[in-house]
């Protein structure tokens, strides 16, 4: 049997890692972060549209009596 040597020994640590990073970058890149997958700001306006929508379904008289 052959030993291993310890350029054997990196060369699979450094396979290991490049593998690990990868990994990581794919997974990050396929799933990117925040719940919906939309900026904070985004999901801010689109609460408020949702808010304003729901403000002028409900008509003019609804928020200032006249």
């Amino acid at each position: 049997m052959s030993e291993i040597n310890v350029r054997q020994v990196i060369l699979g640590v450094l396979t290991v890692a490049i593998s690990l990073v990868l990994l990581v970058v794919a997974v990050t890149r396929h799933y990117p972060s925040g719940s919906a997958g939309i900026s904070p700001t985004d999901e801010a306006g689109q609460m408020l549209d949702v808010e304003l929508g729901v403000s002028s379904e409900m008509g003019p008289t609804a928020d200032m009596p006249s």
